[in-house]
């Protein structure tokens, strides 16, 4: 789940700001924004921001605040939302319910952040409190096809709901929907489309129900997305599922996103006080085996040949650590021989004669990422650094016209970036074992040059040519591990 509005940086979460963190995390949290309010606590949000690689947040004025936007302040907004944390402009809008600041000042903070937002390519999060017509008057008037962003912590009417939902916009509910007096607005929730909505806390405050009039934190999120799916008559998984495809996308937290398409998050009890956010699957450090076929390929230049050597049988073992549910690393050794290489090769080269019968070995050191972590199956993406030691066998047809054969090795380091699917296989008492498949390429960093044609004689101009290539492996592979249940070991 993401709580996409939490003001957790403000002086009621100081003392125990670890432990709010901590407990929103071990609830189901995944990501949490925070949205700015006004200009002298911008420096505060975004260095809290910077604590905590799940945490992100906007830059904005609040309405409230409307009189402190000038131009200085819109370029502090403006220099702030160049870095990567800060994925939205806000909170900004219009408040009219208290007289902070008049109507005029408040339209005119609200349009010059709007415009900011679409010069950034940034979505804008929308207060909004009494003042529907003018608000919407304003948004149609600045929507050119460039302005996305949320409403949130939304209390209008069904009517509302659909102006903004045709406008582009997100609807945000928060512990309002739990209140006992709110039934128009548990309306509005039954009749949004599901992928238009998105869940926070707007903690401190809007605590729901059963803490209502205590600190709000971003851990009761639960709470508002189990009250959707009771208001919708849904499972709570398809809540958290979609509201979290819908908020990484909206604010881009991160290149993985689609693969929530695919996500099965494991939280689909009714009852809150049943829910369990432990892994299903728990995986702390694991060894196995692999087994490939590798395919290497040789660019020579400037010519632009291609020789590869298909189907190599490569094998070797591996061991993964998870220090997170959705980051594993991971280290693997291979080896291939390759005793045929004129049978396994595709298209032949004069060049081909240095790259005789050869034995060869990687050892891989790899960081993946799994956006699904609590699903039976998990899909993942990796990248990496490698180094790879060949040794070979070169012809000297100058040193001895019949063939004196050298002796060769070269060690090269490449970079790899490889996608795939585990598979989790838990046995009581025994941990759990997984079944991977992936494909990996690893790119040489290294370039090697050879003579094109040695046989020429030493002055001949022939002889005097160089032709350089580069490699790259392609390796579909097969991985059996076993996670030992170190958990109930220790």
């Amino acid at each position: 789940m993401i709580d996409t509005h939490a003001h957790i940086f403000v002086e009621e979460f100081q003392s125990d700001f670890k432990e709010v963190l901590q407990s929103a995390f071990s609830n189901g949290v995944s990501h949490i924004i925070m949205p700015a309010i006004e200009p002298k606590t911008f420096g505060r949000v975004l260095e809290t921001s910077t604590t905590d690689n799940r945490l992100f947040c906007s830059m904005g004025v609040h309405p409230h605040n409307a009189s402190e936007l000038d131009d200085n302040t819109l370029s502090i907004i403006e220099n702030n939302s160049k870095n990567s944390k800060v994925v939205a402009i806000g909170e900004i809008g219009l408040d009219y319910y208290y007289d902070f600041n008049p109507p005029d000042v408040q339209k005119k903070a609200f349009i010059e952040q709007i415009r900011l937002a679409k010069k950034l390519n940034l979505p804008i999060i929308v207060h909004n409190r009494e003042s529907d017509d003018d608000l919407l008057q304003i948004l149609q008037q600045e929507q050119n096809g460039d302005l996305k962003g949320v409403l949130h912590c939304f209390s209008g009417d069904v009517e509302m709901m659909k102006k903004s939902l045709e406008l582009g916009f997100h609807i945000s509910f928060t512990g309002n929907i739990t209140f006992k007096k709110a039934e128009l607005l548990r309306e509005v929730v039954k009749e949004t489309p599901l992928d238009r909505i998105l869940l926070e806390t707007d903690s401190p405050w809007m605590a729901p129900v059963p803490f209502r009039g205590k600190r709000n934190e971003p851990k009761n999120l639960s709470l508002i997305a189990a009250k959707v799916a009771e208001i919708k008559s849904i499972s709570i998984n398809e809540v958290i599922k979609m509201t979290t495809k819908s908020a990484f996308h909206l604010f881009k937290l991160s290149l993985f996103c689609i693969f929530f398409l695919f996500s099965s998050l494991a939280f689909s009890q009714n009852n809150q006080e049943d829910v369990d956010y432990s892994n299903p699957y728990p995986k702390y450090v694991g060894f196995g085996f692999t087994a490939g076929t590798n395919t290497v390929v040789n660019t020579y230049k400037p010519e632009g040949n291609d020789v590869s050597d298909e189907g190599l049988f490569a094998f070797g073992g591996s061991m993964t650590g998870y220090p997170l549910d959705f980051i594993f690393l991971q280290a693997t050794y291979l080896q291939w021989k390759n005793d045929k290489p004129y049978k396994n090769t595709k298209k032949t080269d004069t060049t081909r004669i240095f790259l005789d019968p050869e034995n060869s070995s990687q050892i891989e050191f790899a960081v993946g990422i799994i956006p699904n972590p609590y699903s039976k199956v998990n899909f993942f993406l990796l990248t990496g650094y490698s180094t790879s030691t060949r040794k070979y066998t070169q012809i000297d047809w100058v040193a001895d016209p019949k063939g004196l054969k050298l002796f060769l090795s070269e060690t090269k380091s490449a970079i790899l970036g490889g996608l795939g699917f585990i598979a989790n296989i838990p046995v009581s008492g025994a941990g759990v074992f997984t079944l991977s498949a992936e494909w990996r390429l690893n790119f040489l960093l290294n370039s090697t040059i050879l003579d094109v044609d040695p046989r020429k004689d030493l002055n001949s101009p022939d002889y005097q040519k160089k032709t350089e290539y580069t490699t790259f492996y392609s390796i579909p592979r097969v991985t059996i591990s076993w996670f030992p249940p170190f958990g109930e070991w220790f």
